[in-house]
């Protein structure tokens, strides 16, 4: 569930931490009879991001205060979110290396993903095989914590790549009973 907002929600957030540097660098720059600009304030709440800015004499506004932890702490959490998604295939390929008792479900519609569903809420580890990858679907496995692959699912190697050899049982849902068919032939 939180994933879906994640991103919306860290855009707020973010925008709200660089909104108090900003009032914070120019309630400062008043109280210290420092002119500032509005351009000099919203620079410097934005190196607030790196940890660049911030350090200033006393006293601080709260606003100020609040945003020189929250916008780089912000910004750090959205930098490993981007690069988790970016590695998140590789990771998922070098766990699959190692995965052995595992489900394998060929085909990922209504009935596939019900299963996936059921074999996660038991505890089960799910590879799950399609070749459509705007298949809506695919989304929800990997939520509940699927590895999915993505791809023609009677391709030997990528039967292979889910280790079907290795697996407890496979499950082919495709559509098509010759599809079915073949998938199991290969495997």
């Amino acid at each position: 569930m939180w994933q879906a907002y994640r991103w919306p929600a860290l855009t707020v957030a973010a925008a709200l931490s660089l909104a108090l540097g900003y009032r914070g660098f120019r309630d400062w720059a008043n109280m210290h009879h420092q002119p500032r600009t509005p351009a000099d304030c919203m620079y410097l709440a934005i190196q607030l991001i790196t940890v660049a800015s911030g350090s200033v004499e006393d006293p601080v506004p709260v606003e100020l205060e609040i945003a020189r932890f929250t916008t780089p702490l912000i910004f750090a959490y959205a930098a490993a979110i981007t690069v988790w998604q970016i590695f998140r295939e590789q990771t998922q390929l070098l766990r699959l290396r190692f995965l052995s008792d595992h489900v394998v479900v060929a085909g990922m519609g209504r009935k596939g993903l019900s299963l996936v569903g059921d074999l996660r809420r038991q505890g089960q580890r799910v590879v799950v095989i399609d070749r459509d990858p705007d298949n809506p679907n695919l989304r929800e496995c990997r939520e509940l914590g699927a590895f999915v692959l993505i791809g023609n699912p009677t391709d030997y190697w990528l039967l292979q790549r889910a280790r079907v050899y290795g697996a407890r049982h496979l499950v082919c849902t495709c559509g098509d009973d010759g599809t079915n068919v073949e998938i199991a032939v290969k495997a």
